[in-house]
């Protein structure tokens, strides 16, 4: 991801020009599938910022999980079903 993220950035004119939101919705658009896994009670990207992206890709797909902002701590077995659930079909 680093490698396409570093791609997106040089191609589109670098930092100075691009947001790292922006950077990465180009990455994500060139991957293709995208999965967006948030805590509906995180304190710092509250459910706005899944949306924005969600809005810059419309095919991605976002799922939310009761945690704050570390639901990985708390939903790891679920996250991990949502991952494997969205990048097998």
């Amino acid at each position: 991801m680093n490698d396409l993220l570093n791609f997106a950035l040089e191609a589109h004119g670098g930092l100075k020009r691009w947001s790292r939101v922006e950077a990465v919705t180009v990455a994500a658009s060139a991957i293709g599938e995208t999965l967006v896994l948030g805590g509906r009670n995180d304190p710092l990207f509250t459910p706005a910022a899944p949306e924005a992206l969600k809005q810059a890709l419309p095919a991605a797909a976002i799922d939310y999980f009761d945690g704050g902002h570390f639901p990985l701590d708390e939903y790891a077995d679920a996250m991990v079903e949502a991952i494997i659930e969205t990048f097998s079909r």
